[in-house]
Order: structure tokens, then C-alpha cells, then sequence
């Protein structure tokens, strides 16, 4: 009964043109929209497809190129409700609703709000200048519609209080003859003396016969527990405070907490002073390097890092090591045995670096299997030696130690 009584109030207030706020930018506003509702009547003409039939809506026929021009047309007269056709009974609830979302997020939509309704549901579109949880927008828009159907409802209630009058009722009976009980309440007086007790207080236990009773007793013997203590505690009298015990939670809790705090104070400090007093850490990693040789497999040539150089690590066949030991020193631009190269013949230890102008040499590429330049075409051999190109010198060997069999230290 509420809901249909709603919808005719609010049908004839729309009909009647009855707004809910007084602001000539809202009356002017829904004067517009009223005006536009008259004319675009014709949303759901048939309209022949490939198909079959059926009855499109204002979108379907003409889509809005300029939102702007069309936005107020899509906003009352894009529902499915009868048709298509917008009925004034639901324009008074957009209208409040609208009102809600503006007056609840300030600057939130960048443009005009359209609402849309298809069959029991409430579609709101537009286009926002910040992120909003759907759970917050459904909380919102939920008490919105409930402050709409309040207010509905208070229009109900007012136009039915002018037509329904009170009924006078006559009522005869002036209750004279109901009787009241009252219960009395007693004198009472209370008075200190007559709570302590004076003189011998006595007891009847038999015929003509009294027995004293004494409130205080002397002669009660207390067992002695001397036996028990231990000799800082064998005055009962004392607290442990002022004895010389030292089993009171102060007394060793105190001295570990001292300990503990001591020892993370005196971690922090002599970690300070040697991180103060010894190398950096970036001075030594560039130091010394170790490299574990058993990730370089036979033939093949690895790189690592040594301040900030690359560093060569070759391991050599024995084809390669039998060709460049056969090499004719004479021959070559920067004389230089393949025994003062290296200190094990299987491995090759250089700086990855071009003597001529710094470039990064390629590994197993050139004319002698070695290196190649490909900045200005320096080939080296197997053995880091410059045999044709414009590099002046060999490969630079850097100072290494081996540690053992398969890890050796560079720097």
C-alpha cells in the first residue's frame, strides 16, 4: 500500500511540477527536462534490421555522437519501463537521487550523470575523476533510494493527517473506587552506641548457667617455623626489603637485564669502531677475487668482474697449448713466452681488455683462435699475444695466486 500510494504522490507532484528544492538552477533544470520529455515521445518506433522487427530505443536509432548535446534526452528517456517511454512517477526519484551523488562526492563526476533503469535495476553512468569502491557507491546509492522512499512516505502521511480528523471517545469510568494499597515503612534510628558492645557478653547454655566470651586471645600458641627459614628470613617481622635476601625478583632480574642491555651495547660498539677503523667493503671486493675454476668447462673462455675489469679465464687444450708454445717469439710484435704468461698451461689468466684503444676483445674469434677486437681489428692468439692488428701490446696479465687445484685468487 505504501509503495503504489507512493508512486501516484509522485506522479501527481511531477505532473504538477512540484519540486523538491527551491534553487532556481534545479527549477530551471527540471523545467528543461520536462520539456524535453513531451517532445521525444517516439523511443521505441519499430525499425526494420536485417533480421526481424522489434522496437529499438533512442540509442539503438541514433547513437549520441556529442554526449553533451544528448545527455539530458539518455538521462529520461532510456528506460525499458512501458516501452521505453519515461513515466513522470519515476523522474521525482532521479531527480533526488541525482541530487544525492553531487551533494555526496564533491567534483566526482567530470561529467553529467545518467541514470538509467531496466526493469529493477538502477544503472548509473558517467565519467569520474577519481577511484570509488562499488561497496561504498552501492551503500550510498541504497541510502539514497531509502531517504527517497522516506521522504515519500512523510507526503503520505501528511496529506492523509488533513483528511483524517480525530474521534472523540466519552469514557465514563473516573476510576474513584479503585483502591490503592500502601505498604508503611518503619521508624528505624540508628545510633552507634547500641552497636558496640559493653562489658562481658554472655552466652545461655543451660538452665540458670552463663559462660564469658573474650574477644581477645592471647594464649594462642603459634607454631614455630625457625626450622624451615633460612637465616636471613628467620625474623618474621622483617620484610625481605630490609634483610639480606637475595631471592627477591629484583634482585636477579635487574642484574640479567643490566647484562643483557650491556651486551647489545657493546655488540653495536665494536661493530661501529670496525666498520670505522677496517677497509670499506667496496675497497675490498675490488681487492681480491676468487674464482672457482670447475664452472669453465674445456675449450671455453669465462668473464668476471676485478676492479671494474673484465678478466679473461681460458681453458686451454692441449691442441692450444702445443700451438703456442711452438710459436716463433721472433716473429712477433711484443716477443713474449706462452710459458711467462701463464702458470698452469691449461689456463689462461689476462685482463679483457684491448691495448690499443680499450675496446672489449671477442673470446674464440680471429685469425689465430685467440681473441679479435671488432673496434679496429686486433687478433690475438690463445695465449693473449698480438699477432696482427693495430694493438702495440699483448693482453695484460694480472697478478694471481692458486689457491689449489680448482679455485684461484686474483689481485
Amino acid at each position: 500500500m505504501t509503495t503504489l500510494l507512493k508512486l501516484n504522490i509522485l506522479g501527481n507532484l511531477s505532473q504538477q511540477r512540484c519540486y523538491l528544492s527551491t534553487s532556481p538552477i534545479l527549477h530551471s533544470w527540471f523545467v528543461k527536462l520536462t520539456n524535453v520529455t513531451q517532445v521525444n515521445t517516439e523511443a521505441a518506433i519499430p525499425k526494420h534490421t536485417r533480421k526481424r522487427n522489434y522496437p529499438l530505443t533512442y540509442e539503438q536509432r541514433q547513437f549520441p555522437k556529442f554526449i553533451g548535446h544528448t545527455k539530458t534526452w539518455n538521462t529520461f528517456n532510456t528506460s525499458n519501463l512501458r516501452d521505453g517511454k519515461r513515466k513522470a512517477e519515476i523522474v521525482s526519484d532521479d531527480l533526488f537521487l541525482r541530487q544525492f551523488i553531487y551533494g555526496t562526492w564533491h567534483s566526482l563526476f567530470a561529467t553529467e550523470l545518467i541514470i538509467k533503469r531496466r526493469h529493477n535495476m538502477i544503472i548509473l553512468s558517467g565519467l569520474v575523476t577519481r577511484t570509488i569502491h562499488p561497496r561504498r557507491m552501492y551503500f550510498l546509492i541504497d541510502m539514497a533510494m531509502q531517504m527517497c522512499n522516506k521522504r515519500a512516505t512523510q507526503v503520505a502521511t501528511n496529506l492523509v493527517r488533513q483528511l483524517a480528523r480525530p474521534v472523540r471517545m466519552k469514557i465514563e469510568d473516573d476510576h474513584s473506587e479503585v483502591e490503592y494499597t500502601h505498604i508503611p515503612l518503619p521508624n528505624t534510628l540508628v545510633s552507634m552506641s547500641k552497636t558496640l558492645l559493653h562489658g562481658n557478653a554472655s552466652i545461655t547454655t543451660g538452665l540458670n548457667s552463663t559462660i564469658s566470651v573474650r574477644h581477645a586471645h592471647t594464649d594462642i600458641q603459634v607454631p614455630n617455623f625457625d626450622f624451615y627459614r633460612r637465616k636471613a628470613r628467620l625474623d618474621s617481622s622483617k620484610s625481605y626489603r630490609d634483610a639480606d635476601d637475595n631471592t627477591s625478583p629484583y634482585s636477579y632480574l635487574a642484574p640479567v637485564g643490566l647484562a643483557i642491555t650491556s651486551a647489545y651495547m657493546a655488540k653495536y660498539i665494536v661493530r661501529d669502531i670496525a666498520a670505522y677503523v677496517g677497509p670499506a667493503k667496496d675497497v675490498m671486493s675490488l681487492a681480491k677475487v676468487e674464482i672457482k675454476l670447475d664452472a669453465v668447462p674445456v675449450g671455453k673462455n669465462a668473464v668476471f668482474e676485478w676492479r671494474n675489469k673484465p678478466i679473461f679465464v681460458r681453458h686451454r687444450t692441449a691442441q692450444e697449448i702445443a700451438r703456442e708454445q711452438g710459436v716463433n717469439v721472433a716473429q712477433l710484435r711484443d716477443p713474449q713466452n706462452d710459458a711467462d704468461r701463464v702458470q698452469k698451461s691449461e689456463w689462461l689468466i689476462v685482463i679483457g681488455i684491448c691495448t690499443h684503444l680499450g675496446c672489449i676483445p671477442i673470446a674464440n674469434a680471429g685469425e689465430f683462435g685467440g681473441y679479435y677486437c671488432p673496434c679496429h681489428g686486433s687478433h690475438y692468439d690463445a695465449s693473449g699475444r698480438i699477432r696482427k692488428g693495430p694493438a702495440p701490446l699483448n693482453l695484460e696479465v694480472p697478478q694471481y695466486v692458486f689457491k689449489d687445484d680448482s679455485t684461484v685468487v686474483i689481485g
